[in-house]
């Protein structure tokens, strides 16, 4: 009953692909308007979610207030090891906003927006040149709605900004191995040495670490150095230092001339890494694991392309490709510190072009490309499980009521996933493709534009800062937060409330009066500062008005904050709480002041 509008959906993807993808235009503009479709929900709806991104864009609200591109910090923290131009870049699309988006974490993402389509953009552009219209628009397509890359997009952080710089570069160094650059500098060897230089602004060394691993992985497969004559780095080598003169100037001059002080030498090549590192090396096999599983909607496509690929790896496109998905992530597996999600998009074009390059038979077999025995039923399985539990966890975990438009999205994305495996099964790859490609945009659009904003009660910095709004409407403007740590928070508050040790929170509170909101385990510490501030030793005395419920995503662990209002008038504050101010909270606190978590960590904060 399935099949014949799978077969109708076969020939329309066969000839959609055709005619698209020849008419540049038009295969820009609709990457352009799928890209948008699965990187704009998470904008502005979405507040801080990644520690990195909140440190990132404090570090750039310092540089655009100060004016001083040198002096990238969050508090006392100064950013040395991250490469300044993150920082340069989302000061200035903040400074163009205006002062009234300081604390706005759209604002600095806006950078990570453009830059990710812009290399979804030259992937088709590019590619198409290199390795045909029709695999490189396929290609652009399957990078476009993978929801890592779009994850990077709506994030304020290093990572999606150098996306068409390994693009640039790696195409680069393509078009020099299969010697279709052209004599001299101006073209793909000028390109890709400039490209390599630019990237180091953003993220250190990592985008030439993976053009190093990629060229020694095809001269270690050719049995032959001609590469590196064909490179010439005995000029590209200065060319690439002296556009890389940003990076390493700014790199001297933030660290007071000692860029490598306190650190050993394996911490120092994990700055040289890039800026996003770990404290602990990751377990062998999670990178792997991560192109395998992560890289919808085409992972589920890799194995049966590597399988056609091999025997054809005599044909230099696909040699290229199949090193360049190979030799880094081997490299990640063997020396990197840094979390897969970060890095495993440095080999999403590969993956993706050799997909396309089964889809439209460039791996040059008879044999239908379909998946491996026991993906429909194993695939349909997963999805049709998995969906519904991860939903149903995150709204039953923040006590979130579902919505109309989660359930009908948990919907589409289970039905568009068994039409992409019943395709599968059936040997039908464009419509593979097609439903596959609709699911993982259904996908995107219902958890960065439905579900993850609908979970109001998760989010911690903009409930805070929501409660300090109504405290401020309220008349009173001392007020004092304590027991999160997380970088979101100082960037939700602003100037409106300060964020403070329990002890330290607790002293001013009595002091001034002021309001304060503090996590539960901090409560003792914070009233016993409270007590011993005061000249008479009377314990300060504070009203319980109401209680905030949230996640600490970056730890994985419940948080409860309670909103304390001085019950006592001060000629020197602003008096009691009138009890009518109308918080935005549960008024209902557990009697026993405990926290439930999901993990039983001591600093959960």
């Amino acid at each position: 009953m399935l099949l014949d509008p799978v077969l109708r959906l076969e020939r329309l993807g066969r000839r959609w692909l055709d005619v698209v993808s020849h008419r540049t235009g038009l295969a820009i503009a609709l990457l352009v308007l799928i890209s948008g479709l699965c990187y704009l929900p998470g904008q502005t709806v979405a507040p801080a979610i990644d520690r990195s991104e909140g440190v990132v864009a404090l570090a750039s609200r310092h540089v655009a207030q100060t004016g001083n591109p040198l002096a990238p910090r969050w508090g006392d923290n100064l950013q040395v090891f991250r490469p300044a131009g993150t920082f340069w870049l989302q000061a200035a699309a903040v400074s163009l906003q205006g002062e009234d988006r300081f604390n706005d974490i759209s604002a600095y993402r806006l950078p990570s927006f453009v830059a990710s389509l812009l290399g979804v953009i030259l992937l088709f552009a590019l590619g198409r040149g290199l390795f045909g219209a029709p695999s490189a628009f396929l290609a652009a397509l399957a990078v476009a709605v993978t929801p890592i890359v779009a994850l990077h997009a709506q994030l304020a952080i290093a990572e999606p900004l150098i996306l068409p710089l390994i693009v640039a570069s790696q195409f680069a160094l393509f078009a020099i191995y299969s010697s279709q650059a052209l004599p001299g500098w101006l073209g793909w060897r000028g390109a890709f040495w400039i490209a390599l230089g630019i990237s180091t602004w953003f993220n250190a060394l990592a985008v030439p670490l993976l053009a190093l691993v990629t060229a020694l992985g095809l001269m270690v497969a050719d049995r032959s150095v001609r590469l590196l004559a064909r490179l010439a780095p005995w000029f590209g080598l200065p060319l690439f230092l002296i556009v890389a003169l940003p990076w390493l100037i700014s790199f001297w001059l933030i660290s007071g001339g000692k860029p490598f002080a306190g650190l050993d030498w394996f911490q120092a090549l994990d700055v040289l890494e890039g800026g996003q590192a770990m404290k602990f090396k990751t377990v062998y096999g999670v990178f792997i694991l991560f192109v395998g599983l992560a890289f919808i909607p085409v992972s589920h496509m890799l194995g049966p392309a590597l399988v056609r690929a091999w025997p054809a790896r005599r044909d230099l496109a696909v040699r290229f490709l199949l090193v360049w998905l190979v030799a880094p992530v081997a490299a990640l597996e063997i020396f990197s510190h840094k979390p897969p999600l970060y890095t495993v998009q440095a080999v999403f074009p590969a993956a993706a072009l050799l997909v396309a390059f089964a889809i439209t038979g460039r791996l040059g077999t008879s044999q239908p490309f379909k998946a491996w025995p026991g993906f429909f039923t194993g695939a349909s399985l997963f999805v049709v499980i998995v969906v519904p539990l991860f939903a149903g966890a995150l709204l039953w975990l923040t006590a979130t009521p579902p919505t109309l438009a989660v359930v009908i999205g948990a919907g589409a994305i289970i039905a568009l996933f068994v039409i992409a495996g019943w395709a599968a099964a059936k040997g039908q790859p464009h419509a593979w493709f097609s439903a596959a490609i609709a699911a993982t945009i259904t996908l995107n659009l219902w958890f960065f534009g439905a579900l993850m904003p609908g979970l109001s009660n998760t989010w911690t910095a903009p409930q805070i800062r929501s409660t300090v709004d109504d405290i401020a409407r309220c008349g009173f403007s001392d007020i004092v937060v304590s027991g999160f740590r997380e970088p979101s928070l100082p960037l939700a508050l602003g100037n409106t409330a300060r964020v403070l040790p329990a002890e330290t929170a607790g002293r001013q509170a009595a002091q001034l009066p002021a309001w304060a909101i503090v996590e539960t385990r901090r409560r003792d510490a914070f009233e016993t500062a409270a007590a011993a501030s005061r000249a008479d030793g009377r314990r300060a005395s504070f009203e319980t008005r109401g209680c905030i419920h949230s996640i600490n995503m970056a730890r994985g662990c419940l948080l409860e904050f309670h909103v304390l209002a001085p019950a006592t008038s001060s000629a020197e504050g602003q008096g009691a709480a009138p009890a009518t101010c109308p918080l935005g909270v549960s008024r209902s606190c557990p009697a026993t002041g405990r926290t439930k978590h999901w993990l039983d960590l001591d600093h959960c904060d």
